[in-house]
């Protein structure tokens, strides 16, 4: 005979086993919390987050360089100062009005958008910055005073600041030169790189329809440093002008700037670096004889580049 197995012991044991899975289980819950919360507790008081991590003064200069424009774009839009120096403090920047200075002439060489232009230099002005490329684009107000500045969208002018009272200055005391750095005609082609650089004239310049005309070219034997286009922009008068744009293009590319960046040379004063087997033309976005051919020569001790002064044809003065 088969002896069968307790019903009521099964049971029991069914029920014992329930009993330790359920309190294994509670014992793994609350020990995964209790790690929780500790590990919340050692991150929060035993090791804080440095505050530091993620800050702008830890980013790449490429990422500051980014975060600049941002907050000068945030003080056009809301022209909120106060909330613009908590931005910038976070650089931690001692030299900040020159990095703004820096970044914006970096947008000029780079032909970025007139209103990238116009918003880099209110924040370095707003910084007390100084610098040549901030006196041609970003005109200070003085205190009492209202700016009536063109648009630098448009084509370069010189404007008058109207102080307090409607008297206005002179035109040499407050001209205050703006230009764009993106519209520019289309260069025209460029001739055969074995022709010989030549002054171009036309019946236009000769009656005084083109507002500058070409004084001088010259050679220059350069022995430190690479060749240059050096030029040179000038009023009637033979004094310096800055803010003018000139244009230098090539076969495969072309390229802009403008005078008054280097003033301890000469307030009309810009270069261009010349490469080896290149033929270059160089004219005034404002309106000049286009010099072409100018391509680097080869001197004792050095290379030749060229040197060229552009003055305003006074005709009609």
């Amino acid at each position: 005979m088969i002896e069968r197995p307790d019903p009521n012991l099964r049971q029991a044991r069914r029920r014992r086993e329930r009993q330790l899975f359920f309190s294994y289980s509670s014992l793994f819950a609350i020990g995964l919390l209790v790690g929780i919360f500790g590990a919340i507790w050692f991150a929060w008081r035993v090791f804080p987050l440095d505050p530091l991590v993620g800050s702008p003064a830890v980013f790449q200069p490429a990422y500051q360089q980014d975060y600049l424009y941002m907050v000068s774009e945030s003080l056009s839009q809301t022209g909120d100062w106060e909330a613009a120096q908590s931005r910038l403090a976070l650089l931690e920047d001692d030299a900040l009005p020159q990095t703004v200075v820096l970044e914006l002439e970096r947008y000029l060489r780079e032909g970025r958008s007139a209103e990238d232009v116009r918003h880099m230099a209110r924040l370095a002005q707003s910084l007390g910055a100084e610098g040549a490329a901030l006196d041609l684009f970003a005109p200070t107000v003085a205190p009492g005073q209202q700016t009536a500045v063109a648009d630098l969208a448009g084509t370069p002018t010189p404007t008058l600041i109207i102080a307090a009272g409607g008297n206005a200055q002179t035109a040499e005391q407050s001209a205050l030169p703006t230009a764009t750095p993106t519209l520019l005609p289309t260069p025209t082609p460029i001739p055969a790189e074995d022709e010989v650089a030549t002054e171009t004239i036309d019946d236009g310049l000769a009656n005084g329809q083109l507002p500058f005309q070409l004084v001088r070219q010259d050679e220059v034997c350069v022995t430190e440093g690479p060749a240059e286009i050096e030029v040179f922009v000038q009023d009637a008068a033979g004094v310096g002008l800055a803010g003018e744009e000139i244009l230098v293009s090539w076969e495969e590319g072309s390229d802009r700037f403008v005078t008054g960046l280097k003033r301890e040379v000469d307030a009309g004063f810009a270069d261009f670096t010349m490469s080896a087997g290149v033929s270059y033309s160089a004219e005034l976005v404002s309106g000049s004889p286009r010099v072409s051919g100018l391509t680097l020569g080869s001197c004792e001790g050095g290379e030749l580049g060229w040197q060229l002064v552009f003055q305003a044809n006074n005709v009609g003065n």
